[in-house]
């Protein structure tokens, strides 16, 4: 299936990602030296072909491929790291101008218009470049993200007026409306009871509407089905008194919280707070009055007796009274409350006393652990507790490396012996190397040894975890640290493990062998390594090559995943065209489309839609 095979490559680059990063301290793979030559040339890596048509090209793009490898290098140019190593000052071959062509605006125009796939017009529509074909497709277009592209690529305020007050679709009208600048139209927006909430939240939240004496009658007076608009018109009022009337005597819940957030006066807030028979107002008083000084006593009757459990835990939080908080520490009915008590609590005794409470719940009690900050609490917890998931949660703290290796290699509790592991690769200062080495080497959870081979700078165990391992994510880490490329090339060409090989691959640094492997190899996450081992590499290739062998596996691998890889990085306008025109597989040519503009068009999907 499309999506498993994306799964894998997927998989590929996360796994290459952290064979490459992580906890190492030195910033330059051991597999790509920083002291290699830089020789500008041009590659044509060819690969399995999937398509007939052969494109108008920018640069010689092979249509066959050389059934000579050595001939293939030396006819398209790839760097071999052993030319001209006896010449430092030797100068590279020069390389054929690359000839750039704008894309076909009149196919454009037709895949913006009348291609049955809406994403292909939405794509086509991000490249156009005709006014008036976009005016029509942002008027007419059957598709609401394709109306909505069409009109975000124009930015003509008249098309957004057009759109905001006559598109049929509710979201276009929206997005259309949060581009607005014309403060009468959006007024009219506003104010407009028939229109959809959210389009007039647009209206009122655009900073083109300063009209306070709208937003006073709003605020006042608006209507709508939900009753939101007015608390939305409250939020951009800015006179004190209007909100201080509004908060105090408003029918509608959201204006007088909306009022009580935005007043200054704590006095006012605090009145909110113990006269107001709503949470929402309640809750915003409480949350406006941020760090001002407030009442012990007042704030303790809160934390004691208010029937809301967000007003006591608030309270709660602006306590100093040590003996309230132990007794709301352990006797309160709501969790939040306990947990934000024992967080003000300074007694040890009783910040251990609930961090070894197995009764109580779990998220007072790493609460408790969080704010002792003690090793031997921590230790004591995370090798005793019942519970495997505070015992989790304390190992996450540890940094003692003895017992840390301890609970690595022998804890009953999977998640305890990987969070062991975990904390051992990445905060245990100056761990000692050897313990990586036994991790590796005796252990039988795969998850440790796969932290372990992370770790690992020992190329023996290495080269042993790589051949021998029965854990496959284990063998591609530790294929991955390898530095021996002979053994790296062995195992690519002949370990049975897809993962594996793809590891040992992307660490190559004979472009040779890689274009062989690119050219040649059957599973698809061997030869996406091979790729992306050249394309990203500083040293083997030029930019221009890259963009060369990115051509040539856009165009010609047989698999739609490799050819969406290459394409979403290929810069090319006319290969990009002719793939957008004629690749079999949809999302390849979609993706050549949205690379002609420059880059993924917003999807109608990603544009916030506010409350709606």
């Amino acid at each position: 299936m499309w999506s498993n095979r994306l799964l894998l490559v997927a998989f590929v680059t996360l796994a290459v990602g952290w064979m490459t990063t992580g906890c190492s301290d030195s910033s330059d793979s051991p597999n790509s030296p920083a002291t290699r030559k830089t020789q500008p040339s041009v590659t044509d890596a060819p690969v399995e072909t999937a398509n007939a048509t052969e494109p108008p090209t920018e640069r010689h793009v092979p249509t066959e491929t050389p059934d000579d490898l050595e001939a293939f290098v030396d006819e398209t140019g790839i760097v071999d790291e052993t030319e001209n190593d006896d010449d430092p000052g030797a100068q590279p071959a020069p390389v054929d101008e690359v000839t750039e062509t704008p894309a076909d605006e009149a196919w454009l125009v037709e895949a913006a218009t009348t291609d049955e796939d809406a994403g292909m017009r939405e794509a086509a529509v991000a490249t156009l470049t005709d006014p008036a074909v976009l005016a029509e497709v942002a008027k007419a277009d059957a598709d609401a993200a394709v109306r909505l592209a069409a009109a975000m690529k124009l930015a003509n305020q008249a098309t957004f007026a057009d759109l905001a007050i006559h598109d049929k679709d509710k979201k276009i009208r929206y997005a259309a409306t949060k581009e607005l600048t014309d403060p009468i139209l959006l007024a009219e927006i506003a104010k407009n009871t028939e229109e959809d909430w959210t389009v007039r939240f647009a209206a009122i939240e655009n900073e083109n509407l300063t009209d306070q004496s709208l937003f006073a009658d709003l605020a006042k007076n608006g209507q709508d089905k939900y009753g939101g608009v007015p608390g939305r018109a409250t939020s951009r009022l800015t006179d004190q008194a209007l909100l201080a009337d509004l908060a105090k005597n408003s029918e509608n819940g959201e204006v007088r919280a909306q009022a009580a957030y935005k007043l200054t006066d704590p006095e006012l807030r605090i009145e909110i707070v113990k006269t107001d028979t709503g949470w929402h107002p309640r809750y915003a008083a409480m949350l406006g009055l941020g760090r001002h000084p407030l009442d012990q006593a007042w704030l303790a009757d809160l934390a004691k007796n208010d029937k809301d459990t967000n007003i006591r835990a608030m309270a709660t939080a602006r306590l100093d009274d040590q003996t309230l908080l132990a007794d709301l520490a352990k006797n309160d009915g709501d969790e939040r409350v306990r947990s934000t008590a024992t967080k003000r609590l300074t007694d040890r005794s009783m910040l251990i006393g609930i961090a070894k409470n197995g009764e109580e719940h779990k998220e007072v009690r790493v609460a408790a652990l969080e704010t002792l900050g003690d090793q031997s609490v921590w230790a004591d917890v995370a090798q005793n507790d019942p519970k495997p998931e505070v015992r989790t949660w304390a190992t996450y703290w540890l940094t003692d490396q003895t017992l840390l290796v301890d609970f690595a290699k022998n804890d009953k509790e999977p998640r305890v012996r990987e969070a062991a592991a975990n904390q051992l690769c990445h905060y245990v200062v100056d761990a000692d190397p050897a313990v990586f080495v036994d991790l590796a080497k005796t252990s039988d959870d795969a998850a440790v040894r796969r932290f372990a081979a992370h770790m690992l700078t020992d190329q023996a165990v290495l080269v042993d975890l790589a051949k021998n391992d029965t854990d496959t994510n284990v063998r591609a880490m530790a294929a991955g640290k390898l530095t021996d490329h002979v053994l790296r090339a062995d195992l690519a060409r002949h370990d049975k493990e897809p993962a594996v090989r793809a590891a040992a691959v992307y660490g190559l640094t004979d472009p040779v062998l890689l274009a062989d492997f690119a050219k040649n190899e059957k599973e698809q996450v061997v030869r996406f390594a091979a790729i992306i081992a050249l394309v990203d590499s500083k040293t083997l290739l030029t930019d221009e090559a890259k963009q060369d062998l990115l051509a040539t596996v856009a165009l010609h691998d047989a698999d739609p995943a490799i050819r969406l890889m290459a394409v979403q990085k290929l810069t090319y306008s006319t290969t990009l065209t002719h793939i957008a025109q004629h690749d079999k597989d949809l999302a390849v040519r979609k993706a050549a489309l949205r690379s002609l503009a420059g880059g993924k068009p917003r999807r109608l999907g990603e544009w916030d839609w506010g409350d709606n």
